[in-house]
């Protein structure tokens, strides 16, 4: 039996037989069986390797099972948050409908809707100008009322010394009030002294104490009113200054609300302010070249540099958006965009002719249209930097109608377009595409 568990400690090793405990005995019976048999010896390591196999197997099912308990708990949880998800994807449902339903109705008032959105632009536009408008006003009325608020302090600062002066003048007259009483005193003192009969000193007394009471009296009452007038001018100086401080406070917040309207303007489309910047800059070469007189000098003034923003469209002026080849080619406004977007072709490179006109910058010439309108969409999606074009600034008569005072030029109709929605067939989408070319022939 001692051979026996040898063999079989050799072969499977303890860790193993500790396993196999239940079995042991018919191991042993097997190992004594094998003590001459190299194919039991090889039987027990396999039995040993399957167990070791076996053993790590539960260990790696123990694993999963308590992974598979964790991931039942999250599925659990998942199908707790997937029901709510569809419930929130129901509400979503209906409401996509409910859009969908009004995304029909706002295309069937697509043309509206885009006239509307104009006027917002223009609007919001007007907007922002009077937002700075009111904002260098808010500052102005600020300083005044700061400076009023100032004025008012100084005068009730005034009020107050003339209360204490008041005051100082009231003791002054008690003083002499006393001055007046030791005299009727000595005088008291002299009329007896002098042997005047006490009917006579009495009566003098009488009139003398009443002369004093009725002039402290005076005096007194005179001093009362000169106090509550005081008192009282103070507190309505103390009334308007507060009134002006909360006035203040108020032009304060509403200036606090719109310097955050304009940092937000600024925050989302950075270009916008270099544009302002240069319409409110008054010594820019192109804003000198516009109010005064044109330099001489061969070809002309020199070209500037203006943002795009700051362009507005000439009155009369439409744009063929179609994507046909010529509107792809080197001139065209989606081949002109390309380059743009590609670096083949920087926004200095683009030269426009620009005028004055009503205190607003316009592109004169309606064939520079293409050029314009890529600069713009270029602009569109470069909202971090201004985009700036050479231009040469001409004089109004260059368009083709004087722009009236309430025009605003902010957009651009369309014309000439050659469809509105694409042809459904290709063949049919490749021959609009190549209107006015010699390939279509």
């Amino acid at each position: 039996l001692g051979a026996a568990e040898a063999v079989l400690l050799s072969e499977c090793g303890s860790e193993v037989l500790q396993s196999l405990r239940p079995h042991y005995s018919a191991l042993v019976a097997i190992a004594d069986l094998a003590t001459g048999n190299p194919h039991l010896r090889s039987f027990l390591r396999m039995v040993a390797q399957l167990q070791v196999r076996a053993d790590a197997a539960e260990r790696e099912a123990h694993h999963w099972r308590s992974r598979c308990n964790a991931v039942e708990v999250q599925l659990q949880q998942a199908r707790t948050d997937g029901e709510a998800l569809q419930e929130r994807m129901g509400l979503q449902h209906r409401q996509g409908e409910d859009l969908r339903a009004q995304l029909e109705a706002a295309g069937r008032s697509r043309e509206g809707a885009d006239v509307e959105h104009r006027k917002n632009e223009e609007r919001l536009n007007s907007d922002l100008e009077r937002c700075r408008a009111e904002v260098l006003r808010l500052g102005a009325q600020g300083m005044a009322q700061s400076q009023a608020l100032a004025s008012e302090q100084a005068a009730m600062l005034a009020s107050s010394h003339e209360i204490n002066r008041l005051r100082v003048e009231l003791e002054v007259v008690g003083t002499m009030g006393r001055q007046q009483a030791a005299a009727l005193e000595a005088a008291r003192r002299q009329a007896a002294g002098a042997d005047l009969s006490a009917e006579h000193a009495a009566q003098e007394r009488v009139r003398v104490e009443a002369l004093l009471k009725h002039a402290t009296r005076e005096q007194h009452e005179e001093l009362m009113v000169a106090t509550e007038a005081a008192t009282a001018e103070a507190a309505k100086l103390r009334r308007r200054v507060d009134g002006g401080r909360e006035e203040l406070q108020g032009v304060r917040r509403v200036l606090a609300s719109t310097e955050a309207l304009v940092a937000e303007v600024q925050t989302i489309s950075p270009c916008t302010n270099a544009a302002a910047e240069f319409l409110r800059d008054g010594e820019s070469p192109a804003a000198q070249l516009a109010n005064g007189p044109p330099p001489l000098a061969a070809g002309g003034p020199a070209p500037v540099r203006i943002p795009v923003l700051a362009l507005r469209w000439a009155p009369g002026v439409t744009l063929d958006t179609t994507p046909i080849m010529r509107a792809i080619r080197a001139e065209g406004v989606y081949g002109m965009f390309h380059q743009l977007q590609t670096g083949a072709r920087v926004p200095e490179q683009v030269e426009l002719t620009v005028c004055c006109a009503n205190g607003h910058w316009f592109c004169a010439r309606e064939e520079e249209a293409n050029r314009f309108a890529a600069l713009l969409l270029y602009q569109a999606l470069h909202r971090d930097a201004p985009v700036s074009a050479t231009c040469r600034v001409g004089s109004p008569h260059a368009m083709m109608s004087q722009p009236p005072v309430e025009f605003t030029g902010l957009g651009v109709r369309s014309s000439g377009a050659l469809w509105r929605t694409p042809p459904l067939s290709d063949e049919d989408f490749f021959k609009a595409f190549l209107t006015g070319s010699s390939l279509k022939e």
